[in-house]
């Protein structure tokens, strides 16, 4: 009788994932990197979103020592991207009911609200000293405005004549018609 010989396979064996090493290889990270990581993950704070994520991906590589000196080069330029996006989304949500250019009256101070080339609201206040009157980058102003301190055209006469300039340009006016209305013909329309 012939015999049959059974041949059994095993599966062959698969090759497990080996566990992702951090790389630590080459010079350590700088103190001056970890504590400005740390400053960035600290302005992350309230973060949310993909910020968020890029700030917990960090507290996990500064707990776990993982970082040398090119990867901690890496992570502070995605914090550095993430704060940023941040802060374009806090400005957005502050001034998020501002949303035309124009004078603008609040707590006693008049400002002129323009518009960056980047498409971002930002405030310039009003600053008279010995009669002259100018234009001033008020960094902070711009999250307090709302529109309901938007100036009127008998606003703004009003306080150009308080202040003996044209409270929209800065200008002291000359013209006796101007004086007269507070306003030049030009900064009337400008309110």
């Amino acid at each position: 009788m012939a015999s049959t010989q059974l041949t059994i396979e095993t599966p062959r064996q698969v090759p497990t994932p080996r566990a992702v090493k951090p790389n630590t290889e080459g010079p350590a990270v700088t103190q001056k990197q970890r504590e400005f990581i740390e400053s960035l993950i600290g302005e992350l704070g309230d973060a949310e979103g993909s910020a968020a994520v890029v700030r917990d991906s960090a507290v996990t590589l500064l707990n776990e020592r993982a970082l040398n000196r090119r990867t901690a080069s890496r992570l502070i330029d995605a914090l550095r991207q993430a704060r940023k996006e941040h802060r374009r989304k806090q400005h957005e949500a502050a001034t998020s009911g501002l949303e035309e250019e124009g004078m603008y009256l609040c707590e006693s101070r008049i400002y002129r609200v323009k518009r960056s080339e980047a498409g971002r609201l930002y405030a310039l206040e009003l600053v008279t000293e010995n009669g002259k009157s100018r234009f001033e980058y008020d960094r902070s102003a711009v999250f307090k405005l709302r529109p309901e301190h938007r100036m009127s055209v008998e606003q703004a006469a009003e306080h150009s004549r308080l202040i003996g300039a044209c409270c929209v340009c800065g200008a002291t006016l000359t013209d006796p018609k101007s004086i007269a209305r507070g306003i030049g013909p030009v900064c009337a329309r400008r309110v």
